[in-house]
């Protein structure tokens, strides 16, 4: 693993620093401009989230409304637990039916790549 130079770590902290500062005032309260995307996020998915409950509510009906966190919040663990290792292996360790490059069986040489009969090189005596 490759060391982090002083100039990385001071360059991280730096902008780390300074994302902070934007977020939040001196006396730790959060600034207009992220309040405002933190309520743009929340309208965006405010839609997804409504006809997710709605689907389930539709499913299970006689189920409470904290039956219907408790499978959400397990829906949700599932997703993002689920789809951590496999999303970054290459095709082959995904199961998909690509085998992997060295267990595949060696091709028959194409026409271009066949070794040509022995002739005898103008410039050899």
């Amino acid at each position: 693993m490759a060391k982090k130079s002083i100039i990385s770590t001071v360059a991280g902290q730096k902008a780390t620093d300074f994302a902070l500062n934007r977020a939040v005032d001196p006396h730790g309260n959060p600034t207009p401009a992220f309040q405002k995307i933190v309520l743009k996020a929340v309208e965006v998915q405010r839609p997804l989230v409504l006809r997710n409950l709605n689907r389930l509510r539709r499913s299970h009906p006689d189920e409470t409304p904290a039956q219907l966190a408790e499978r959400l919040g397990k829906q949700y663990l599932t997703a993002v637990t689920g789809a951590g290792p496999p999303s970054g292996a290459p095709p082959w360790c995904r199961g998909s039916a690509r085998p992997p490059p060295w267990a595949s069986p060696p091709r028959p040489p194409s026409a271009s790549s066949r070794p040509r009969p022995c002739t005898p090189s103008p410039w050899r005596s």
